[in-house]
């Protein structure tokens, strides 16, 4: 489980879930930066940010970015729960949701920080992520979490120091 992670909320009416999202695991990390900085690094606009475009616009100002790549859900779901879940050195993960009931186009970024895993099969196990557009830590026990991560292809990403 990620400790002492503090949650950051996107400005009202902004598309700016990626960047705060970057920038909340970079201030965890113990960086000085600001959403302006990250903003100009994901090559923001005022619709928010290509993921792929941001993500090497982050690369390139030096940002170490390991995406997780996993070609079925089960072993997408195991990569996750072993980097939240490392007793040793549990890292923050952002993810990036589909709510296929909601009118947008783009995804939504959020930050993983803890998983509890199902005990049996009838339970989909419980998810805990800051979401930045409401700067609160959200706890998932219904199974949400994985479908809308399902639905926006299952990316992950790990920022190291």
């Amino acid at each position: 489980m990620v400790s002492h992670f503090l949650p950051l909320r996107q400005p009202l009416g902004s598309n700016r879930c990626f960047p705060t999202t970057v920038l909340a695991i970079l201030l965890w990390h113990g960086e000085t930066v600001t959403l302006e900085d990250v903003s100009e690094w994901c090559l923001e606009d005022q619709d928010g940010c290509v993921l792929d475009l941001a993500l090497d616009g982050l690369r390139e100002a030096g940002i170490d970015i390991e995406e997780l790549i996993a070609h079925e859900e089960e072993e997408a779901r195991s990569q996750l729960q072993s980097i939240v879940g490392s007793e040793e050195e549990a890292q923050p993960v952002i993810v990036t949701l589909k709510n296929p009931f909601l009118p947008v186009t783009g995804d939504h970024a959020v930050v993983v920080l803890h998983i509890e895993m199902p005990e049996n099969e009838e339970s989909t196990g419980v998810v805990e992520y800051m979401d930045p557009l409401t700067g609160e830590i959200v706890r998932d026990e219904k199974g949400r979490f994985w479908q809308y991560w399902g639905y926006a292809g299952l990316r992950a990403f790990v920022i190291h120091p």
